[in-house]
């Protein structure tokens, strides 16, 4: 039953009730309705004009009038900083493509496989593995050989190139199996000798990939300084490592032959009469060789192998390497 004011209200006047109904609905279609003013993106609300970040991580977007999400375009590139495995036969990890000569050598097929990420120390390197460590030890042949460049025919330590058996390969002897590991198979000393020098130095590398340079005051003022940079782990980029000494340097033949001499020789020509210096490598067994001079043709000079020049020019790189460390830098010390 209509109420009676209303009754009385619109009793013969309907287009009065009609026409106050369609006024309403016309306010309502002409934008009576509040405005919208947020938007919804990925379960999160923004309000109008506000910006945020796109899904993927490179793009942007933002919140515009009626509810819309407008988003930029933009290709999105690789996130920076990540390893990944570079060089001509991808040997080397890096953070960044990384150009190489192309030889190869039978060693870089096991890094195919390897775990390249960003390690401990903050660089790019190959995460060691027990997977990896064998393929190394066995020169990335997986048949339990020597490497290829060792100039040995078996483990036991037999020369390829005539020379005398020197012992079964041990953890005491170089090229042994720390080779494998990217650690010092023994204990080494190496540095130059002789001369009217006001310091002598002398770098030890030992098990435990452990490095450690000490300069020595010869005469007149000066105390010792020492440093010991942390050695690179293996598969690091553009460096050497305990790897390179061991597995390509200490099994050389050459190098073999002269630490199996009863005296330790002398190869090229000694300057020290005439104050020049000689390079000396020692083992902590006891075996050591001297480099002079090339011989440049003296007759009675015996001239410097192959391997054993390769091996002070690796331990003088070294030095270098090792040496650019903040901390030896700070104690004053260079090569």
């Amino acid at each position: 039953m209509p109420h009676p004011r209303t009754d009385r209200r619109f009793r013969g006047h309907p287009s009065a009730f009609w026409g106050l109904v369609g006024s309403g609905l016309m306010a309502l279609l002409l934008g009576g309705c509040p405005p919208i003013d947020q938007c919804n993106y990925e379960g999160k609300t923004y309000r109008v004009g506000e910006t945020f970040p796109a899904t993927d991580g490179c793009n942007s977007c933002s919140c515009t009038e009626g509810g819309s999400v407008a988003c930029t375009l933009i290709a999105c590139l690789p996130p920076p900083g990540g390893c990944r495995h570079t060089g001509c036969s991808g040997q080397l990890c890096s953070d960044h493509d990384v150009a190489s000569t192309c030889e190869f050598r039978d060693e870089y097929a096991c890094y195919q496989a390897a775990v390249c990420a960003r390690q401990p120390n903050g660089t790019c390197g190959f995460t060691p593995s027990e997977a990896l460590t064998q393929c190394l030890a066995h020169g990335g042949s997986g048949d339990g050989g020597v490497t290829p460049d060792a100039g040995l025919t078996s483990d036991a330590g037999t020369s390829d190139a005539g020379t005398r058996d020197t012992g079964t390969v041990s953890d005491a002897a170089p090229g042994g199996d720390a080779a494998s590991s990217c650690d010092f198979a023994s204990s080494y000393e190496y540095g130059r000798i002789g001369g009217f020098v006001a310091w002598n130095a002398r770098s030890y590398l030992s098990p435990g990939n452990h490095y450690r340079y000490v300069r020595t005051p010869v005469r007149g003022a000066g105390t010792e300084a020492s440093c010991a940079p942390v050695m690179p782990a293996c598969g690091a980029l553009d460096v050497i490592t305990a790897y390179d000494i061991e597995a390509h340097d200490l099994t050389n033949a050459d190098v073999r032959a002269a630490m199996a001499e009863p005296s330790p020789p002398l190869f090229g020509y000694d300057q020290r009469p005439v104050d020049g210096q000689v390079f000396e490598f020692k083992t902590s067994a006891g075996a050591s060789f001297l480099i002079g001079a090339d011989c440049a043709g003296r007759a009675d000079c015996r001239a410097i192998p192959a391997g054993v020049k390769q091996l002070r020019d690796r331990l003088l790189a070294l030095d270098a390497q090792q040496l650019a460390a903040p901390a030896c830098k700070a104690a004053g010390l260079s090569p």
